[in-house]
Parts: structure tokens; sequence; C-alpha cells
């Protein structure tokens, strides 16, 4: 581990290039990012650092894969206007369908279950009255056991 912090008690300038570079160990990544959060002076220095930094060299066969994805990129524009004009084509139908009486038609056909009403209030109070004494009886029932089985 190389020594990050000189006796002043700032960066050392080889830490600044590790850093700018990203070649430090993650431990030593940290010790100096906190410092120069905290040091006006590190952090113009590691500025001074990256913009010292040379260019880097770009891979083999960079440029040759640049050149081929610009001249595909007119292929995507065709792709991209088929796409539009499909959704185009689609909200078209759904609009000719919602607005026209074809839709209306196929919304107000038959519909054997349409016609199944829902029981009246007047049936739901009268099922409601014949549990309930239902169920008196049978706790009368209950009663009337228990008293005599206290006998």
């Amino acid at each position: 581990m190389q020594r990050l912090i000189d006796p002043n008690g700032h960066v050392t300038p080889a830490a600044l290039r590790d850093f700018a570079a990203g070649s430090l160990k993650p431990e030593e990544l940290d010790q100096v990012a906190e410092h120069i959060a905290g040091c006006e002076q590190c952090a113009l220095a590691l500025a001074e650092a990256a913009e010292a930094q040379q260019p880097v060299e770009a891979p083999a066969g960079f440029e040759e894969e640049i050149r081929n994805r610009i001249s595909h990129s007119g292929k995507g524009r065709a792709e991209l206007f088929r796409f539009s004009f499909r959704v185009a084509l689609a909200a078209g139908i759904a609009l000719f369908f919602l607005f026209s009486g074809t839709f209306h038609a196929l919304v107000n056909s038959r519909n054997p279950s349409a016609e199944i009403k829902a029981p009246g209030f007047s049936a739901v109070e009268k099922i409601n009255t014949h549990l309930r004494d239902f169920s008196q009886q049978i706790l009368e029932m209950e009663a009337f056991k228990d008293a005599k089985k206290a006998k």
C-alpha cells in the first residue's frame, strides 16, 4: 500500500494521479476521496492532475464500429416509421369503431345474462325475516331443552 498522505497532511501527487486514473484500491480510494472532500487545496490539485492526464487511445476497431453504426442509422429510422404507421393505423381503427354504429351495435346486442334482475328489497327483507324467525325458534328449543335437563 503506497503512502497516500504527505507529512503536511495533503494527498501526494502520485496518489492524486492514481485517483484521477482510477487505479487506486477501494480502501485507498475511500481514504483519498474523503480527504479531497474536506480539503480545498487537494481538490484543486486533483482538478489539475485530471487536466494533465493524457487522452486515452481508442481501442482497435473503434472507428470502424462507429462508421458501421452511422451507416445503419437510416435502417432504424425506417423501422421507426413502420412502427409509427402501424400504431397510427390501429388507433384510427379503434376510433372508427368507437364513433361508428358498429361499436354501439356490438355493445347493445342481446345478452341473456343481461336480462337477469337482482331481487328487490322486499324479497331480501322477507328472506331476512324468515331467517331471524328460524334462528329464534332454534334458540327457544335449546333453552327449553336446557330447562328440562336442569330439572
